[in-house]
């Protein structure tokens, strides 16, 4: 048996879902799920980033999706002060991840999408991704990811992650050169 699991009321929080065996039963202890798919999605798989496992997400048919619902935020730390940063793969260019609060972990009807993660150019690789929390308005406590069906099946691993405070000073991304000089740099990003 277990106890009943706390809050998370310490930052960061970081899951590298490399502390469970992986197969289809096996999942995040203190997370919850919704699924239309199959009861098993998501699971811990050996596909990885770093470790042995990571989260799996696959919805095969139309209309069905896959919900992974973090344990609950502590009250009293503002949903919208975080941002969760993780290592992302897909398996086609069609795939997307959508990232969310939940009010309540057992009905879908209480997500809200804050931000919808898309492969890079090529799907296989891992990637890493941040959400920032900071535009989302409502009182849910609870951070959650969904992987769904929409112009085909779709699939998604999440691996490595950590859920802190959002810095004052986000880490840049997609950094390009825009000109180079002999002895200047402008960069972009």
């Amino acid at each position: 048996f277990r106890t009943e699991c706390d809050e998370i009321a310490n930052l960061p929080y970081v899951e590298n879902f490399d502390a469970y065996s992986t197969g289809t039963n096996e999942y995040p202890t203190c997370w919850s799920k919704i699924n239309t798919y199959t009861s098993e999605m998501p699971y811990i798989s050996t596909t990885h980033y770093s470790g042995v496992g990571s989260l799996y997400f696959y919805a095969g048919t139309s209309g069905s999706y896959n919900i992974a619902v973090m344990p609950p935020i502590s009250a009293s730390i503002n949903v919208n002060t975080l941002s969760a940063t993780f290592m992302y793969k897909a398996s086609n260019t069609s795939d997307m991840l959508i990232v969310g609060v939940m009010t309540d972990p057992a009905h879908v009807n209480t997500f809200v999408a804050v931000d919808t993660i898309y492969p890079e150019s090529t799907p296989s690789d891992w990637s890493e991704r941040t959400v920032y929390f900071n535009q989302y308005t409502g009182n849910g406590q609870y951070i959650a990811f969904k992987n769904e069906y929409f112009t085909t099946y779709a699939y998604a691993y999440i691996d490595d992650l950590s859920v802190e405070v959002m810095s004052s000073c986000p880490k840049p991304s997609q950094l390009t050169a825009v000109s180079t000089l002999s002895d200047t740099l402008i960069l972009s990003w």
